[in-house]
């Protein structure tokens, strides 16, 4: 399976089957909070994507760069939403009564293979669990079949109080995919964790950007759960 990915070619093998053969699909995925990069007296409800033009500028430079499952942090849409555009289907949460967050998947509408395409409608996504920072999905479309995770994980302090609260939102959203998810197909992940990452570890990788802290800590153990 695939917990987080970006910018390069995935095969998520086993479960996602091509038709009635039995061929991996590859996905190119990215993940990405559409407020990075902007100065923070920028960041106000405007900047989200209930714009619909700012979402069409958007997807379409995923889109051209050939990425066909991204998860979206900060997406600030005033109502939770599921529709299609010309070359996603779009599924997400509402943000949060200050206008703040939103999570949304942006799932491909067509997937080019060899024996065909597999074609991805408004009706394939079905919402498992939503609220500000958190959206789980089922996608089930004839030859995709998979859970996607797209998550905000708040910025905990450096805290006693900090560290516990850090435990308790991974052990809550681990009791929601374990609840809401049959455990059968592949789990896909798309996540801002709000730290860098600080460990060797496999489900990371091996680069690291900071001295080991307990946020890393924690989302290593997530990702291994």
């Amino acid at each position: 399976f695939a917990k987080h990915h970006s910018g390069k070619k995935q095969s998520l093998p086993g479960f996602i089957a091509r038709r009635l053969q039995k061929e991996p699909v590859h996905i190119k995925f990215a993940s990405a909070n559409v407020l990075t990069g902007r100065e923070k007296e920028e960041i106000i409800v405007d900047v989200g994507l209930d714009c619909r033009e700012r979402m069409r500028q958007l997807q379409m430079m995923f889109y051209e760069a050939g990425f066909q499952m991204i998860g979206i942090q900060e997406g600030r849409a005033r109502t939770a939403r599921n529709f299609m555009t010309r070359e996603y289907c779009v599924v997400g949460s509402a943000a949060d009564e200050s206008g703040n967050y939103g999570c949304e998947l942006w799932v491909a509408r067509n997937f080019d293979g060899d024996d065909g395409d597999i074609a991805v409608a408004s009706k394939h996504l079905t919402i498992l669990h939503s609220e500000p920072r958190v959206l789980l999905v089922s996608v089930r479309a004839p030859g995709l079949c998979m859970d996607v995770l797209t998550m905000h994980v708040p910025s905990f302090p450096d805290t006693d109080a900090g560290r516990e609260k850090c435990l308790q939102w991974y052990t809550r959203i681990t009791g929601i995919i374990v609840s809401k998810c049959s455990g059968k197909v592949p789990l896909v992940a798309f996540l801002d964790a709000n730290t860098q990452t600080s460990c060797d570890d496999p489900v990371i990788g091996s680069f690291r950007s900071a001295e080991p802290n307990f946020r890393s800590a924690r989302l290593a153990e997530f990702l291994r759960t």
